[in-house]
């Protein structure tokens, strides 16, 4: 739910609260209840821009407030009627700056949605659970690789649950450690053995798990600009920008192929 709608849902309990306090004939819940309703109404107008805020807003501010300044009988009576003749169009109204809004692309939003669907965050916590054995043991005796090591997996805590490009970064540096140096150093140390073999294990599946999120982030996209973009006369075919861990475009599914790191 948009915030404005959610305020204004807050607005139309407030509304009612104050009708039913109203015919209460108790001073201090009109006091209260008036409040309430004068306090969300405000919040709505700090949110919406002055050339967007509805005209019934400001009529109902402005009633709100001179009831506020006067809770006579005759004018909880005079309020009370007038909540009676608009509230059904201050419930229905739909705001076009939200309509607007709701019509962009979430790119992160459909990233978080496959990313899920993908288990990506579970198959990241496997590759530092098994980083964190391996420092944690007797094996690692260099300043360097351990640093190296500590370097990776504290840069995949905090960017696992990051954004698209954040996860794409965090995976490009984590294969560039791996193979340029981590890897061969590694595969050198017999009594990681079991740990080794589940390292690649993990990589060679979280690899495969971000391709097949990034491929199904770009043809989610193409789906949903296809009718927006494309369609215009003058538009370009769109492009999105998605690479893999080469650096190349995404490929099509056939060309699809994870990584296998090797000593």
């Amino acid at each position: 739910m948009g915030v404005l709608k959610e305020k204004q849902t807050q607005l139309v309990v407030s509304l009612t609260s104050l009708s039913n306090a109203l015919v209460s004939g108790d001073v201090k819940k009109r006091v209260a209840a008036i409040k309430v309703s004068l306090d969300t109404v405000n919040v709505i107008s700090s949110i919406v821009p002055k050339t967007e805020v509805p005209r019934w807003l400001e009529l109902l501010r402005g009633e709100l407030t001179s009831f506020s300044q006067s809770v006579t009988q005759v004018n909880s009576e005079k309020i009370n009627k007038y909540l009676f003749i608009h509230f059904m169009e201050i419930k229905g109204y739909q705001w076009d700056l939200e309509k607007g809004i709701e019509a962009a692309l979430d790119f992160d939003g459909i990233f978080e949605k496959h990313k899920a669907e993908n288990k990506l965050p579970e198959l990241f916590d496997d590759i530092i659970k098994i980083l964190e054995e391996i420092s944690a043991s007797n094996a690692i005796d260099g300043r360097a690789m351990s640093d190296a090591l500590k370097k990776v997996t504290a840069t995949i805590k905090i960017s696992k649950d990051g954004s698209h490009s954040s996860i794409n970064q965090c995976w490009q540096f984590l294969l560039d450690c791996f193979e340029g140096y981590l890897w061969a150093e590694l595969s050198r140390l017999p009594v990681v053995g079991q740990a080794f073999e589940a390292l690649e294990k993990a990589i060679n599946a979280a690899d495969k798990g971000l391709f097949q999120v990034n491929l199904a982030v770009k043809n989610e996209t193409d789906r949903e600009v296809a009718s927006e973009i494309n369609a215009l006369d003058y538009a370009k075919e769109y492009k999105q920008l998605t690479y893999s861990k080469d650096g190349s475009d995404i490929p099509s599914m056939p060309e699809l192929k994870a990584i296998s790191i090797k000593a």
